[in-house]
């Protein structure tokens, strides 16, 4: 197959053009990464086009025909979209209606995200895909209307949960719970803890994630699919499992609980189903927690794994 995949450059784009260039003729599309080493890191028969979103229809037509697209960009979390908001609805409202314009018969596979459901608010129990759909912040909110757009071009869009791991092998700078917890244990530094540190996250191996898109591909799909990990964990968890990875490449940080900075704020259990994930694609993690966390702290510590 011939597969363009948008957002190429970042840290779930990176692991899937690896994995996709095995088998299928790739075109990594996407702004150049934010760590240079990420160019060594990609097979040389992949073809790497550097552009903006908003000009990607000129790709597609340049390598058509394409059988599929993967359209990966314009994530990056709530803190990389609050940083440049106008840029986040240009590329996630406006880039991907043109992308949509200019695929043709390719299928189209978007990453979306658990928070398209909400993220201050509580919900019993994992999201399933017939919940509604209700975000509360400006990033779930732009994936939800990159949900709609890709809907009515005939595509499917993949809600996933926090991802987390090695990834391509390298340190991409994400600032998520995961990556500053394992820096700062590889370093033997703290990890803070926000008291009670009971709250419950739905965390999916980068690894995994690509196993899904990977099985997506050439598939009759519905309009969504959750990608959950099946076993949300706790951030008090979360600490200890970085701080026993840590240990064993030699390293001894420690977990430092505080009291949070703000009292008024709700941070609810959030995870997502996998039922019909897996009844679609026949597709379940695979990767454990504890695997993939001493993976990627022996990366941060530059350690084999």
């Amino acid at each position: 197959m011939r597969i363009l995949v948008t957002g190429a450059f970042g840290y779930l784009g990176l692991a899937l053009v690896r994995r996709l260039a095995a088998a299928h003729h790739v075109i990594a599309f996407g702004h150049a990464p934010r760590n240079p080493a990420a160019h060594a890191v990609i097979p040389e028969k992949v073809t790497l086009v550097e552009g903006d979103l908003l000009d990607v229809a000129a790709t597609v037509s340049a390598y058509a025909p394409v059988d599929a697209i993967v359209h990966l960009a314009g994530g990056g979390g709530p803190a990389r979209v609050g940083a440049d908001p106008t840029a986040a609805v240009r590329t996630n409202v406006l880039g991907t209606s043109r992308l949509c314009a200019a695929k043709g018969k390719a299928q189209l596979l978007f990453a979306s995200t658990i928070q398209v459901y909400g993220t201050h608010r509580t919900h019993a129990g994992p999201y399933r895909e017939t919940d509604a759909t209700a975000p509360d912040d400006l990033y779930g909110a732009l994936k939800e209307a990159a949900e709609a757009i890709v809907r009515v071009a005939g595509g499917t869009s993949l809600r996933l949960p926090n991802l987390f791991g090695a990834g391509a092998g390298i340190d991409l700078g994400i600032q998520g719970a995961v990556e500053r917890f394992a820096r700062a244990a590889a370093a033997g530094g703290e990890l803070v803890v926000y008291a009670p540190g009971t709250q419950r996250i739905d965390y999916l191996h980068v690894d995994d994630a690509v196993s899904a898109f990977v099985a997506a591909l050439g598939r009759e799909l519905p309009p969504e699919l959750n990608l959950g990990s099946g076993a949300p964990v706790s951030i008090g968890e979360l600490a200890s499992f970085c701080v026993g990875s840590a240990h064993r490449v030699g390293a001894t940080p420690r977990i430092v609980v505080r009291q949070p900075p703000d009292g008024n704020k709700v941070w609810p259990d959030r995870s997502l189903t996998n039922g019909l994930a897996g009844n679609t694609l026949g597709w379940r993690p695979q990767v454990r927690m504890q695997t993939g966390i001493d993976a990627l702290v022996a990366m941060m510590a530059g350690s084999p794994a």
